[in-house]
């Protein structure tokens, strides 16, 4: 599995694929914002240091989300979403990529 984290400047010509952490997790009832998916991930930044980036999607984006996977790789996406309803999830959740 993966997912790549790029960046890039408004005047760059390209985007810039460093080596980057991400992750990604489902916090439960206990946590800060419960109710969304959280993407977390780091990268090198152009001027030296570590750029934190954390993208949070709420369940209003759900479905939209599920659209979006299911245009890109129809059989795919459903694989995935059959596999999830057979899940029991924990309330709290990490998944590292």
């Amino acid at each position: 599995m993966t997912i790549t984290a790029k960046r890039s400047g408004l005047t760059a010509l390209t985007w810039s694929t460093d080596p980057s952490r991400v992750g990604l997790s489902a916090p439960g009832p206990f946590e800060d914002h419960p109710g969304h998916i959280r993407l977390d991930f780091s990268m090198p930044s152009k001027g030296g240091g570590i750029t934190q980036v954390r993208l949070e999607i709420t369940g209003e984006s759900f479905e939209r989300l599920a659209i979006a996977m299911i245009k890109v790789d129809r059989e795919a996406a459903l694989r995935a979403f059959g596999s999830a309803l057979l899940q029991q999830p924990a309330p709290v959740e990490i998944y590292p990529f």
